[in-house]
């Protein structure tokens, strides 16, 4: 009597990638060491940094690290060039360097691109060599190990147990939505004297990390397979949107004050249906991205105002209904864009909030305070090693920007950044 058992039992999405990275841990190992590489580690430490479950994660993430290893490849070699013998000149131009990557890297685009360049750039120049030969091959082993390590793990997530990031773009997604849901649940309240459970800055201050999060997520599905790709554009087009509606709910709560002794539901008397509108659409999409239904699209609320009551206000009462009333317009505009279904997109054209153009010298000040952190350390590292040569010797150099690059670094100053 013939029985059919499965001798092989199915494995957890965890045990597939437990034994992903084990099979690309050994064979980074056997390649460098194989060829003779100079430090097989650094094949290794790549497959370990960009070993993410999904696909376009990992894709997405090796081919910023990849992108920053060449940068600092190129810029290593050059300052080792130009100054070979002059450690304050070598000093001076690596201070300037690095503050336009330290810069760069607080930014919203190319954080990770921009902080493998740093400390890349940190490791070739205080490479322990002799000559600048050695230095050239120091630095193109680094750049020939980093691919390597990316190239292997590629393979590897491609062609055994390949997972989407399609379920975590989708869950972010919906972790956006509850978090702009609640900011606006709690700006309404506060409009209306009630007291919240959850403080606005710290609702803020989450939302801002999911967001991040998502936008994680929406850049790795630029990696992904040809039907997530297609959806790439409206996720982004998304982020955006949800990016300017979480920034003007923050600008709405700071103007709170300036509202104070106006009775807002006498001068804007459909702002409660308005509020209440938002709020269904909301828990609509919810519901929608979990069961895969429809969402009612936004029913029209025409927000007024009295203008009787308003004559009777002072020029700073005035304006500041006038902001209230413009921002709540622009936050309807943003929700009911961002919101819009996926196999909508590109039916009808999304209008973009409106970015006025800064100027080139336009700089951030708590980016320019994290650069010149980062150029301090620098510059602590280089003393510490001239005047006092602590074991470590010239390793002081490197270790202390590059700690300071991880501290300013926005995403979640983490060591995962390797």
């Amino acid at each position: 009597m013939s029985k059919n058992i499965n001798l092989i039992p199915s494995l957890s999405l965890k045990a597939k990638h437990a034994i992903k990275v084990s099979l690309a841990m050994v064979l980074s190992y056997y390649v460098a060491m194989r060829f003779s590489w100079l430090s097989p580690s650094w094949v290794a430490i790549s497959v370990a940094v960009i070993s993410l479950g999904d696909i376009g994660q990992s894709l997405g993430k090796g081919v910023l690290r990849a992108k920053g290893t060449f940068l600092a490849l190129l810029a290593g070699l050059f300052f080792i060039a130009l100054f070979p013998q002059d450690r304050w000149l070598m000093l001076l131009s690596l201070s300037i360097f690095l503050f336009f990557v330290a810069y760069k890297m607080t930014g919203k685009q190319g954080q990770y691109t921009w902080f493998v360049t740093g400390f890349v750039t940190l490791m070739i120049v205080t490479a322990p060599v002799q000559s600048p030969a050695d230095s050239f091959e120091f630095a193109a082993y680094r750049a020939l190990e980093t691919l390597a390590g990316i190239g292997i793990w590629t393979l590897i997530s491609v062609f055994l147990w390949p997972r989407s990031n399609i379920d975590n773009l989708q869950k972010n997604g919906r972790r956006l939505v509850g978090a702009q849901q609640q900011l606006l649940d709690i700006y309404r309240s506060k409009l209306n004297d009630q007291e919240t459970a959850v403080n606005f800055h710290t609702a803020h201050e989450e939302a801002i990390k999911t967001l991040a999060q998502f936008g994680q997520s929406v850049e790795a599905a630029n990696f992904e397979s040809l039907g997530v790709r297609r959806q790439f554009p409206y996720w982004q087009r998304r982020r955006e949107l949800s990016q300017a509606y979480i920034t003007i709910l923050a600008r709405l709560d700071a103007g709170l004050p300036d509202l104070h002794g106006i009775n807002i539901s006498l001068i804007m008397p459909t702002l409660e249906p308005l509020f209440t509108e938002l709020d269904r659409l909301f828990t609509e999409e919810l519901i929608a991205s979990e069961e895969g239904v429809s969402v009612y699209p936004l029913q029209p609320v025409v927000l007024n105002l009295n203008k009787e009551l308003i004559g009777d206000l002072d020029h700073f009462q005035r304006a500041a209904i006038e902001v209230l009333f413009n921002d709540l317009h622009r936050c309807t505009d943003f929700i009911k864009g961002a919101l819009r279904p996926v196999d909508g997109m590109g039916a009808t054209p999304m209008t973009m909030p409106h970015r006025a153009p800064k100027s080139v010298l336009s700089l951030d000040p708590d980016r320019v305070h994290s650069a010149l952190f980062v150029v301090a350390s620098l510059w602590v590292g280089m003393l510490l090693w001239i005047y006092l040569d602590p074991p470590g010797h010239i390793a002081w150099m490197q270790l202390l920007p590059t700690v300071a690059l991880i501290s300013s670094s926005p995403q979640n100053h983490s060591a995962e950044h390797y």
